[in-house]
């Protein structure tokens, strides 16, 4: 510069800024040295609320390289570069966000107001029951019942619970089914229906007599006498006891909707 030039100087880069920010020079006279800048890189604040604690934001990190973490308000705040550009999504097990992401290109400026709405991830446990139609499945909520006797029932991610198929007259095989914890669609979650059965049983008082089950199969009694009979739960009908050379009383017994063992 010339003797005696007077004017500023101000360094300028894209993306920092300088300590000094400039130096002015009323009258310059004599050679300067060491007219030193300091450059630091421009940052900006991208923040905002994910609705619940402990998201993770994919995408942005903190001063440890860690992904930043919602906080107890659901709160979130990070630290970017100049002219940062990425995705970021947030990420919390048994949630989905919305918007599932947001893309960032050529920050230059702050981001207050970056919100995201989780929502609880819904779940759905399946199966089918045969063997019979019509049950009731406690403990699963939202259950849907198909004429095939399929079900469906919907659940929180996350849930706990057992679940148990129910219809009188009828046993099942497994009798219940517990889930600690439901993480992931289940399907195949099956159970088989038997009609329960009941015995009658007695004496006859000699053996070998043939006893006539109405409705059912035939049925001997054996040498020590004495015989058993199975039904189906709620079994109406009669026996009749039959032998060559005997007759016995009573001539009959009959049976009405048997919920028990008869002896």
């Amino acid at each position: 510069v010339p003797y005696n030039w007077s004017g500023t100087v101000t360094p300028k880069l894209d993306g920092y800024e300088f300590s000094p920010p400039y130096i002015d020079y009323p009258l310059l006279i004599d050679t300067q040295s060491n007219q030193d800048y300091i450059a630091t890189v421009l940052t900006f604040v991208i923040a905002g609320t994910t609705g619940m604690d402990g998201v993770q934001m994919k995408g942005l990190e903190d001063n440890s390289g860690q992904p930043v973490v919602s906080d107890m308000s659901g709160y979130y705040t990070a630290t970017v570069k100049y002219g940062f550009s990425g995705t970021v999504e947030p990420k919390k097990d048994g949630y989905t966000f919305k918007p599932g992401s947001t893309m960032y290109t050529q920050v230059k400026s702050d981001r207050m107001t970056e919100n995201y709405e989780a929502s609880l991830v819904k779940l759905t446990i399946s199966g089918k029951i045969s063997g019979v139609k019509d049950v009731e499945i406690h403990g699963l909520p939202g259950v849907i019942l198909g004429q095939d006797g399929t079900y469906t029932g919907t659940v929180d991610y996350g849930w706990q619970g057992t679940i148990t198929p129910m219809k009188e007259g009828y046993d099942f095989k497994p009798e219940s089914k517990t889930y600690p914890t439901i993480t992931k669609d289940l399907s195949n979650e099956n159970f088989v229906a038997a009609k329960k059965t009941f015995t009658i049983s007695g004496s006859t008082t000699v053996p070998s007599v043939q006893l006539q089950v109405t409705p059912g199969r035939p049925v001997v009694s054996g040498q020590d006498s004495t015989y058993t009979i199975n039904v189906e739960y709620g079994w109406s009908g009669t026996i009749i006891p039959t032998r060559e050379g005997y007759e016995f009383e009573p001539s009959q017994l009959r049976f009405e909707n048997v919920m028990a063992p008869e002896m």
